[in-house]
């Protein structure tokens, strides 16, 4: 008989491969070459993975959602990752969070393999980090990402105020009250320290539109109009790099109105 003539099964082989703890992960090729009486060698190559370490995330990013800011201060955020695994793939990943200076971890529900809606309290202390599995099994827990929701109402004596803003009264904005201007205006200014940042306002049939800019850079439009009126909601948001920055907000058209600053450290 000759190799070529066996079928998968036949030959009832087997053969250890044993490897040092320290020997490199990839892909390898592995030669074997049967002889034997009669037989002509005959050779093979497979496809070897070493595999030890499960994938790695990286480029984590929060920030608040464009739904709305609670009356209790809460907001819910977005976070976004990448993950990946170079030799077997990605079987799973998952966001888990700890709340405060808790030492346990909890899966946070719904959270997708590169992204995750998480409910921020104001001034909760929060941590996330990425639990990923590959294909061989291996699973890691990536470093984590500290994570802190401030709020400021638009009353806060940390603002400086253009004239042409007034203070509105209501009890569906946040903490009772809000700036409102029409048509064009000076500029409402004020400092911030963290990584993401977005405003709470009034939308509505009636509403117009203002600018928004950080550290002097290009200015933003927004608009408040909509078809139904809401308040509380969150019109714009921005990523920026964790450091001091300065925000100022400033009428173009129509009744615009301002309520709340948000941003997270």
């Amino acid at each position: 008989n000759k190799l070529d003539d066996l079928r998968t099964g036949e030959l009832g082989t087997r053969f250890n491969l044993t490897l040092n703890p320290s020997s490199q992960e990839g892909n390898f090729d592995v030669g074997i070459r049967a002889e034997g009486n009669g037989v002509s060698p005959h050779d093979r190559d497979i496809k070897l993975t070493v595999d030890r370490s499960g994938p790695t995330s990286s480029g984590m990013k929060i920030w608040p959602r464009a739904t709305q800011l609670y009356k209790d201060g809460s907001a819910k955020a977005r976070i976004a990752w990448s993950v990946g695994d170079n030799l077997t793939g990605v079987a799973a990943a998952n966001l888990q969070r700890r709340f405060g200076n808790g030492t346990k971890w909890y899966n946070v529900a719904g959270s997708g393999r590169t992204k995750a809606v998480a409910l921020l309290k104001n001034g909760q202390k929060n941590a996330f980090r990425v639990r990923a599995t590959d294909g061989a099994g291996n699973t890691r827990w990536n470093p984590s990402m500290g994570a802190k929701l401030r709020v400021r109402d638009s009353a806060s004596s940390k603002w400086t105020v253009s004239s042409e803003w007034k203070t509105a009264t209501t009890s569906k904005a946040y903490k009772g009250s809000l700036l409102q201007a029409k048509g064009a205006t000076g500029s409402i200014t004020g400092y911030f320290e963290g990584r993401a940042v977005a405003i709470a306002a009034p939308i509505g049939p009636n509403r117009g539109k203002f600018e928004v800019r950080v550290d002097g850079g290009a200015w933003e439009t927004v608009s408040l109009k909509s078809s139904s009126a809401m308040h509380r909601k969150i019109v714009w948001s921005k990523t920026v790099d964790w450091k001091m920055h300065t925000i100022e907000i400033r009428g173009v058209s129509r009744q615009s109105a301002f309520d709340a600053l948000l941003w997270i450290r």
